[in-house]
Formats: C-alpha cells, sequence, structure tokens
C-alpha cells in the first residue's frame, strides 16, 4: 500500500505523529468514514496535528488523503 511506503520514509517523526500514524496502518479502513476532529479525538491528538500530518505525507487536504485511502481500500 502506498500509505505504508510514505509512512517508512518519515524517519523524523513526532510523537504525535507516531500515534497517528499507528492509528492509520491498525485501522486504515475507518479513515474514509472518519472526521479530522473525530480522527484527533481517536488518537487523542487535534484536528491540526492531523491536518499538519497528512501534508507532510504530501496531501494538499485531509479530504483528498480520504479519497485516496478510499480507493486504494476499494481496489
Amino acid at each position: 500500500m502506498d500509505l505504508l511506503k510514505q509512512l517508512q520514509e518519515h524517519h523524523d517523526l513526532s510523537e504525535n505523529e507516531l500515534v497517528i500514524a499507528t492509528y492509520m496502518i491498525e485501522h486504515i479502513e475507518e479513515i474514509p468514514k472518519l472526521s479530522t476532529r473525530e480522527f484527533a479525538q481517536r488518537t487523542y491528538t487535534s484536528a491540526t496535528s492531523i491536518i499538519r500530518f497528512i501534508k507532510k505525507l504530501g496531501y494538499h487536504n485531509y479530504n483528498e488523503f480520504k479519497y485516496n485511502i478510499g480507493n486504494v481500500l476499494k481496489n
């Protein structure tokens, strides 16, 4: 999966980013259904942290990220 590859390329993750990345990997099927607030609540971070991390992965916004994950899961 492309997301796993992207996560592996970032060795300079903060503690919050590590929590977010771990949640992404363990709950990938849920991501397209979550808002940034719901995602933040589940990872005990902030919506801003989620958005910053998504941008660090190379996405323009959270919706683009969710769309990409949804397409990957369909295939």
